[in-house]
C-alpha cells in the first residue's frame, strides 16, 4: 500500500493502459490487482482479529453502538414436557 504509485494521482492509479507495451500492461494489471486484493486482505485481517480477541473487541462494539451487553441465554426445561431427542427437530 505504501509503495503503490497511484497515491499521487488517485484516478490514474486505477487505470490500465491496454494498448501500451506488454510490460506496461503487466505493471498496470499488477498494481490494480494489488490494491483491490489489499482491500480484501484488510477485511480478512479485521475479521480474524475480532474473532481472536473477541473478549477485548466486544466491549468496544457495545460502546460504539451505544447498546448494552445481552445476558447469556440459558436453557430451562419446561415442566411436564420431555426433552427432545437427537433426531427430533
Amino acid at each position: 500500500m505504501i509503495l503503490w504509485p497511484g497515491w499521487r494521482r488517485l484516478i490514474s492509479g486505477f487505470k490500465i493502459k491496454w494498448n501500451a507495451h506488454p510490460k506496461r500492461v503487466n505493471f498496470d494489471v499488477h498494481k490494480v490487482a494489488g490494491v483491490v486484493s489489499a482491500v480484501f486482505l484488510v477485511f480478512t485481517f479485521f475479521t480474524g482479529f475480532c474473532w481472536s480477541f473477541s473478549e477485548f473487541i466486544k466491549p468496544m462494539i457495545y460502546a460504539a453502538t451505544f447498546s448494552k451487553q445481552q445476558p447469556t441465554p440459558v436453557s430451562v426445561p419446561i415442566s411436564g414436557k420431555s426433552a427432545l431427542g437427537l433426531k427430533e427437530q
